[in-house]
């Protein structure tokens, strides 16, 4: 497991904004950890989801 992130974090190291983040999220496309009550996301396993969507949306 690489590092964990917050949403925002996360949207910065994908170049997207934080509420695209937590869509992509709660629809399943990245994956996230709870740790209590904030969500957190594997840095490797984000960037890998992350060109893995994009790619079949370019497919479509």
């Amino acid at each position: 497991m690489g590092t964990l992130l917050n949403a925002k974090d996360a949207a910065r190291a994908l170049g997207i904004s934080e509420r695209t983040v937590y869509r992509l999220s709660a629809a399943g496309d990245i994956p996230q950890y709870r740790v209590g009550m904030q969500l957190r996301f594997d840095e490797d396993e984000l960037r890998i989801a992350f060109r893995r969507n994009k790619a079949k949306a370019r497919a479509s």
